[in-house]
C-alpha cells in the first residue's frame, strides 16, 4: 500500500538529519512564523534547521519590539 502524503512527509523528515527552510521572496509574515514555528518543531525534534529567503530584510512594522 502506498504511503499518503503526510506518511511521505514524516518518513523524509525522521530520515533526514539537515533540514532547509524557504519562503517565497514577496512573502507574508504569516510565511515567516510558519517557517519558524516549523524550525522549532524539528528543532525539538533534534534536527539541524536553516531558514533563508531571497533579500529578506524584516521592517520595523513587522515587529513588536521597539
Amino acid at each position: 500500500m502506498a504511503l499518503n502524503t503526510q506518511e511521505q512527509i514524516s518518513q523524509i523528515l525522521d530520515r533526514s538529519n539537515s533540514i532547509l527552510i524557504t519562503f517565497a521572496r514577496q512573502f507574508h509574515i504569516d510565511s515567516v512564523a510558519s517557517a519558524l514555528a516549523l524550525a522549532l518543531f524539528l528543532k525539538k525534534k533534534k534536527k539541524e534547521v536553516d531558514i533563508v529567503c531571497e533579500k529578506f530584510s524584516l521592517d520595523r512594522k513587522s515587529t513588536r519590539l521597539n
